[in-house]
């Protein structure tokens, strides 16, 4: 399973951006009437947090290995990057 790219790209921008005024550094002064500010600021914290959340799923989801980490090699495969130094060392 995996998520089309340009999907994930703006749904990351979208998240960026919220996350910018969630945390104050983007002020909603002059943008949005004072009265809604704290109402807006707050929705856009949950749509923050909600998003970051998707983009870390469907970051994994899309994933093609299990896992972040490369697997211990195997002995045959360690004896031959042994072999290969060996013989670039000479």
């Amino acid at each position: 399973m995996s998520f089309d790219p340009k999907f994930t790209f703006w749904l990351g921008f979208f998240v960026t951006c919220a996350i910018g005024v969630s945390t104050g550094t983007v002020h909603l002064t002059d943008i949005v009437p004072a009265d809604y500010i704290k109402s807006v600021t707050a929705y856009i914290g949950l749509f923050s947090f909600v998003g970051s959340t998707l983009l870390t799923a469907m970051s994994g989801m899309s994933s093609a290995k299990s896992g972040p980490l490369a697997p211990a090699p195997t002995i045959a495969q360690a004896q031959q990057v042994m072999k290969q130094a060996q013989e670039s060392g000479k």
